[in-house]
């Protein structure tokens, strides 16, 4: 029987599959639109290979996520099921992986007519029924629709606990899958449900204390069409929480939290991801912040919290990020969901990124130790924000690279070799030699349309620059809208940049009230001076 190789079932995402004998196997992980042309994920079904010892070379490396930055591709293990049985991890000894040439392979005997191959323990729309099915009859659990996702499937979501509209009741709201490949989260958030519907002590009161709003799948087609979804056309779903987003399931989701936080004040909203591949398993420390010191103070208890809770079964610690981990742009940060949901509801919010393959100690993890991650997460989100007794000292030396400039709400890893001075409305940077950074000004921010078409940036270069210029909009305090970026090359010289011109005229019918300016410097050899003159 000739081998066939196929993706055309739920999650499967293939390309470029090139049979060159009955044995070898050349396929790639498929980009599906990125507009960063990043891939990570793969899935694919093997007919026709039982009883042969089959090679599968994986290509086109270079657009595997972050691939040449963090160095960690040698610990991914791909998954296989055989038809009828449980999905497994491939051993170490069947793994293959050259950093240099970015060789990777592995090597697997089919044991039936049909035989799956994923990177990562897969969970598609099934599972998620297959686990509510268990609590069928449930009265703490209620399905409810958020109408059609872009490709017309249903959009479920789910509300955990009893909506009596009691008196200090809390809004809690949990998701994942906002890249649709980061299967990991979904576990994770599985794991927090278990606990939360738990018959016991921590599960009663969990359900006492807050009502949960989920959204277990928030790019449902990208899973159910195999997608991995980072930076997925029109728009990156963590990109896209607006008022005006461009994603109907973004506008559903908002519109269904603005319903809820009518009845209950929201204080924390949860979102689990997967980090590069090989990547370890953390809470995002963000650069830039708009908590406040409390609320910062309050994520930082809760993230050594976490870690004490999770260190028997799976090393989550903070400590052990690499500089590099602490470098989100900017630009991205007013649009992403924990954002929004701090400035349109005043939650705290956090990300959870979720190993793949490995705990950063070599400890193999998968769906049993995702769970018990999804049960210590509940249990923190419990003490630190629902448990007003509870009370938990940590050591701010254990968390280190969290310097806090509460002066502009940054939290930031300064680069060895750049020097930086401020002064009210100026900033002083020098450098000599290639690095990437965004700075905002303090004062960047004006009130109104009229001052915006007076006010201006003063760019003076002392040597060579490169660098972009984003303006932001802002409606009730809420992003609006980034316009896209003002390029400069700069070479001894001064520009003026003025805030009608960063106005570009795809943003002029915004109803913005505020703006705000973002400088992402590249390259610097010399010395840069921003200026902000109203």
């Amino acid at each position: 029987m000739a081998v066939l190789i196929d993706s055309n079932f739920p999650g499967g995402g293939v390309e470029d599959v090139r049979i060159v004998s009955q044995s070898h196997v050349f396929f790639s992980a498929p980009v599906d639109g990125s507009l960063s042309n990043r891939t990570c994920w793969f899935c694919f079904r093997v007919r026709g290979g039982k009883g042969r010892d089959m090679t599968f070379h994986q290509e086109k490396m270079e657009r595997t996520l972050e691939v040449n930055i963090y160095g960690t591709y040698a610990v991914v293990r791909p998954v296989v099921r055989e038809e009828g049985g449980e999905w497994k991890r491939l051993s170490s000894e069947n793994v293959t992986y050259d950093r240099e040439s970015l060789d990777f392979s592995f090597r697997y005997t089919p044991e039936s007519d049909e035989t799956y191959f994923a990177f990562c323990y897969p969970y598609q729309l099934s599972d998620l029924k297959a686990f509510f099915a268990g609590y069928r009859g449930n009265e703490h659990v209620r399905e409810i629709s958020l109408g059609r996702t872009y490709e017309n499937r249903e959009y479920p979501a789910y509300i955990l606990g009893c909506d009596d509209e009691k008196p200090g009741k809390k809004l809690v709201f949990l998701k994942s899958r906002q890249h649709s490949g980061e299967t990991s989260g979904s576990f994770v958030l599985e794991g927090v449900m278990q606990q939360i519907l738990a018959d016991d002590a921590l599960g009663r009161a969990l359900r006492e204390k807050a009502l949960f709003f989920v959204v277990p799948m928030v790019h449902l087609d990208g899973v159910e069409n195999g997608h991995y979804g980072k930076d997925a056309p029109p728009v990156d779903f963590n990109r896209d929480w607006r008022r005006n987003s461009k994603r109907q399931e973004i506008r559903a989701i908002v519109s269904k939290l603005d319903e809820l936080t009518r009845k209950y004040p929201m204080v924390v909203s949860a979102d689990f991801h997967s980090p590069h591949p090989g990547g370890p398993s953390h809470i995002m420390p963000a650069r830039f912040s708009d908590l406040g010191k409390d609320g910062w103070d309050r994520m930082c208890q809760f993230r050594a919290y976490v870690e004490e809770l999770m260190e028997p079964f799976s090393s989550n610690r903070v400590c052990d990020l690499e500089d590099i981990y602490f470098s989100w742009p900017k630009e991205n940060y007013p649009f992403m969901e924990s954002t929004y949901c701090k400035t349109a509801w005043g939650a705290d919010g956090f990300i959870a990124e979720i190993a793949y393959h490995c705990d950063r100690t070599g400890r193999p993890i998968g769906p049993e130790q995702w769970n018990k991650m999804g049960h210590a997460y509940a249990r923190a989100i419990y003490d630190i924000w629902l448990n007003e007794e509870f009370h938990y000292d940590y050591d701010p030396a254990t968390l280190p690279n969290l310097e806090k400039t509460w002066d502009q709400w940054a939290m930031v890893a300064i680069p060895e070799n750049i020097t930086i001075q401020e002064d009210g409305d100026e900033l002083l940077l020098e450098a000599h030699r290639g690095y990437e950074r965004t700075y905002i000004p303090r004062k960047a921010f004006v009130a109104s349309k009229k001052i915006v078409s007076s006010g201006r940036y003063e760019v003076c270069c002392e040597g060579q620059a490169k660098l972009d210029v984003f303006s932001y909009f802002y409606e009730d305090g809420v992003p609006g809208a980034r316009s896209d970026a003002l390029k400069l090359v700069l070479e001894n010289e001064k520009v003026t940049i003025s805030c009608k011109q960063l106005c570009s005229e795809n943003k002029s019918d915004i109803a913005y009230h505020d703006m705000s300016a973002a400088f992402r410097v590249f390259d610097l050899d010399g010395v840069l001076h921003l200026r902000w003159v109203p």
